[in-house]
């Protein structure tokens, strides 16, 4: 018989992740996981007492770290097994809780000892024996909160015992020796020194320190964007204003007066670029190959890109525009080349990621660095280093071809769950998602989050944020309370009508450089209202998003909640107005009627003409 599972609260994701059961402030943290799950025979829900058997094991599933009753080995199935109440598929337990009948504690040891632990679970309906639910579930950063002594520390626990980015390649200057660091939101790679962008704005380098590249600047903050170039960085700050330091034999570091609205910059050998919010790209710097010297009709460009001594823009409309050396045939774009989602340089050649997940390169091929590998597929991201390229596939892998004097194109087993990928001359720098601290740790001693909890985004100014969209498995909206006992200064709603018509409807599509900040939003038509314009009917309802404008504004969100009640309180006045017609037209009617018979008897009391 088959048991179909689902984990629909995954321990270890860094979200709504593994809870941390927490007593009381005094007391030690006592090492529980908060397991939850959907169990199902054949096709449909179990409901009843289901027994289950847990044990965490090793990646391989060899090793046996802890079972419910203490007596697997090898990962086989312990001897003894838990009851437990499912309802309509439904169970939840704390795994190392000894009032659990059955279970024993769980060591915290278990996670600071081993980097890669899985939850494997047996099940037995009552009828038809245990089975093992395949696949074993990975616990990521979540768990390792299980070693924090105190409630009050729990609170405050941020760091993780792994590191977020992971490095390899060539490390003569200390550039793939990672420093300690926690919530990183961006990684950049130089010649040969590393950078790091923090979600708190500010960044963190190593390396090669010649010529400054790594002495980050005094009081630098609010820092969205990072590039590395051969020996200098850029930076692009909140208010659309750009930093640079570093080397700067050509001025590739003396930023253009005026630049105010930039939204990306790239970092070549000795020159550099912005892109601006208006769709055009300013470069300055080094100008031997003519790579600062930007086609006058360029426009509509989304994304920027820079080589040693060339540069390379994305247009709206997926191509592709190359300027600088030529020699090797970097700026030669393929002439058939569209649908082009996203474009990386590396020192001589040039990347282009395609909509339906394949990779384009060209240029000085050396190195087998522009010869992608056949059947390459679902990439999500690309990058160029000196004679090799690097894609991010959509599963968290990272493919890696070219030159490998350095290992740079020998991925580490350790590289899964990418999410970006940066490429210096003979190095490679990972960040990984499932290693980013989770919420976790911002538990309460009752299991709640105490912050915001963003996902796929950092939560800037609502208790929950949603990077994309968002649904629910029943049809209805999301449930308020409205008691009425909770209500003060109730007043009827009237004058909707009159208010409605203030609001202006529109049908719009966003524009390309926040859907470049913002991928999951489609290149479609969106129906919806303007901010502004709400504000002025809605007040209350338009407030700051946490996001802000090339120009330091903030981007205004709206609650259109207004409207479906004022929708409704429309309606009834429409059925108001509605009734008071009929009532209108029915004496209306009467009266003809009377009118009718009063004419008719008028005409009867007439003398018949001869």
């Amino acid at each position: 018989m088959n048991f179909h599972f689902s984990r629909f609260i995954r321990s270890g994701i860094p979200a709504l992740a593994a809870a941390l059961c927490v007593l009381t402030a005094q007391a030690e943290v006592p090492k529980l996981l908060n397991h939850e799950g959907r169990i199902a025979v054949g096709t449909l829900n179990f409901d009843g007492t289901g027994f289950f058997k847990f044990a965490l094991v090793s990646g391989d599933g060899s090793v046996t770290h802890w079972s419910n009753d203490g007596t697997s080995t090898a990962g086989n199935a312990p001897a003894a097994a838990v009851s437990l109440p499912v309802t309509q598929g439904l169970y939840s337990v704390l795994l190392g809780d000894p009032t659990v009948a059955g279970m024993t504690p769980l060591p915290a040891e278990v996670f600071e000892k081993n980097a890669d632990v899985r939850l494997r679970i047996w099940f037995n309906d009552g009828v038809h024996g245990f089975e093992l639910i395949s696949p074993d579930q990975r616990l990521a950063s979540a768990p390792y909160a299980l070693t924090t002594e105190t409630a009050a520390t729990a609170l405050s626990f941020t760091a993780a015992p792994s590191k977020p980015v992971i490095a390899w390649g060539d490390n003569q200057n200390g550039q793939t020796g990672v420093p300690a660091l926690t919530h990183v939101a961006a990684v950049a790679a130089g010649e040969s020194h590393s950078l790091a962008l923090l979600d708190s704005g500010t960044v963190v380098a190593w390396g090669l320190n010649t010529s400054g590249q790594t002495t980050v600047p005094n009081g630098l903050a609010g820092v969205t964007a990072i590039a590395a170039g051969t020996s200098h960085n850029l930076v692009r700050r909140s208010n659309g204003t750009v930093v640079a330091w570093g080397l700067n034999t050509s001025g590739q570091t003396d930023i253009p007066p005026g630049i105010t609205t930039a939204v990306k910059v790239a970092a070549g050998e000795k020159h550099s670029l912005a892109l601006l919010a208006d769709g055009t790209v300013k470069a300055w710097g080094d100008n031997s190959f003519n790579q600062t010297t930007v086609p006058p009709d360029l426009t509509g460009v989304t994304a920027i890109a820079a080589g040693y001594d060339h540069s390379l823009a994305l247009r709206s409309n997926g191509t592709v525009v190359a300027w600088g050396r030529p020699d090797t045939g970097q700026t030669t774009v393929p002439p058939d080349l569209t649908g082009v989602t996203a474009i990386a340089a590396g020192a001589f050649h040039s990347l282009a990621l395609k909509a339906d997940g394949t990779v384009v390169a060209w240029g000085w091929d050396t190195g087998g660095q522009t010869a992608v590998p056949p059947g390459l597929s679902g990439v999500s991201g690309i990058a160029g280093g000196y004679s090799f390229s690097l894609a991010l596939k959509a599963d968290g892998t990272v493919v890696a071809w070219g030159d490998s004097t350095e290992n740079q194109t020998v991925i580490p087993p350790a590289a899964t769950f990418v999410t970006q990928i940066a490429a210096g001359a003979f190095h490679v720098l990972a960040l990984r998602a499932d290693l980013v601290p989770a919420p976790v740790a911002r538990l309460d001693e009752d299991n709640v989050f105490a912050g915001r909890v963003g996902i796929r985004r950092t939560a800037a100014s609502n208790t929950l944020e949603v990077e994309g969209n968002a649904s629910k498995s029943t049809a209805g909206g999301w449930l308020a309370n409205s008691d009425r006992r909770i209500k003060t200064d109730i007043q009827p709603i009237t004058g909707a009508l009159d208010k409605l018509s203030k609001v202006r409807l529109v049908d719009f599509r966003y524009t390309d450089q926040y859907r470049a900040a913002h991928p999951v939003i489609e290149d479609r038509r969106y129906p919806n209202v303007i901010a502004q314009e709400f504000a002025e009917v809605f007040p209350g309802d338009v407030k700051s998003s946490g996001e802000r404008m090339p120009d330091g504004s903030p981007v205004l969100q709206v609650d259109t909640w207004p409207l479906t009640i004022y929708t409704a309180a429309g309606v009834q006045e429409l059925q108001r107005a509605h009734d008071g017609l009929k009532q209108e037209n029915e004496q209306l009617q009467r009266r003809m009627a009377e009118q009718e018979a009063r004419l008719r008897r008028l005409e009867a009391l007439l003398p018949k003409q001869p």
